[in-house]
């Protein structure tokens, strides 16, 4: 199964690219593949509708057998145990994932994903109870993906 993490446009603050990087090349290896999405400008007053058109977007992309893993503050706190045990059953092939395409980890926008997303989602997932910057966020998921896929292939990454 095709795991692929989407991230919102560029990241901010930019000082994070270089690290960003890094993580994305070392996923690439293990076969994780991170995508940028095309986020709406937002003009002041009009956040909702600029959330609900990026929704619109971001949901035509998705295919009806993807397995949508949602970043988002309302979702339930996870630790590495699950993201492990998430990335093994898309290795291996699980009733929870079977007939499914991909497995997409996606994190919003500056205003979060809209409730049709959220909907869609078939988990949410909080990465902290802390409010961070965008590109914070999207380093704490990637390389949460990475410690998690080092421990599926068996290298001393993690400790108990």
């Amino acid at each position: 199964m095709k795991v692929v993490v989407w991230v919102p446009g560029r990241v901010r603050p930019r000082a994070l690219e270089m690290a960003e990087k890094v993580y994305a090349d070392r996923l690439a290896l293990v076969k994780v593949d991170v995508v940028s999405y095309r986020l709406e400008k937002v003009r002041s007053g009009f956040e909702n509708q600029a959330q609900m058109r990026e929704g619109k977007a971001f949901l035509k992309q998705v295919r009806v057998d993807d397995f949508l893993v949602v970043c988002d503050e309302r979702g339930s706190r996870r630790k590495t145990a699950d993201v492990v045990k998430l990335l093994e059953l898309a290795r291996g092939g699980s009733e929870l994932l079977s007939g499914r395409g991909r497995l997409i980890f996606a994190i919003g926008g500056a205003y979060g994903f809209s409730e049709a997303v959220r909907a869609r989602a078939d988990e949410l997932w909080s990465l902290s109870d802390l409010v961070m910057a965008g590109g914070v966020a999207r380093l704490v998921l990637l390389e949460a993906l990475y410690r998690g896929a080092m421990i599926v292939e068996g290298h001393p990454y993690h400790n108990d």
